[in-house]
């Protein structure tokens, strides 16, 4: 904004109108663009959630007593294999000594 001011007297009418212009243009696509993700945000949580309330109601209809909510996320657990819900990396349990 300083060379902006500085140089606003040696600048054309042409400079002088489309600066500000393309300045309130760059703004608004960053709002827009910021809008957008939240969106995806949301949209994608709200996504995670349902899935994680169908393998609920899962494990309760199929009677798999090895499912359990933690930390407000299903965690399946079988054969040693320890597996969240919307995840496609399975962790293993470490050994108990």
């Amino acid at each position: 904004m300083w060379v902006f001011g500085k140089l606003w007297d040696r600048w054309t009418i042409a400079f002088k109108v489309t600066t500000p212009m393309l300045h309130v243009l760059f703004a608004a696509a960053q709002l827009w663009g910021s809008c957008n993700f939240y969106k995806m945000y949301k949209k994608q949580g709200s996504i995670i959630e349902q899935k994680e309330v169908q393998a609920d109601a899962e494990a309760v209809v199929g009677g798999q007593d090895a499912s359990k909510i933690d930390g407000g996320t299903i965690v399946s657990q079988s054969n040693g294999v320890v597996s969240r819900d919307g995840s496609e990396i399975e962790l293993t349990e470490n050994p108990k000594p």
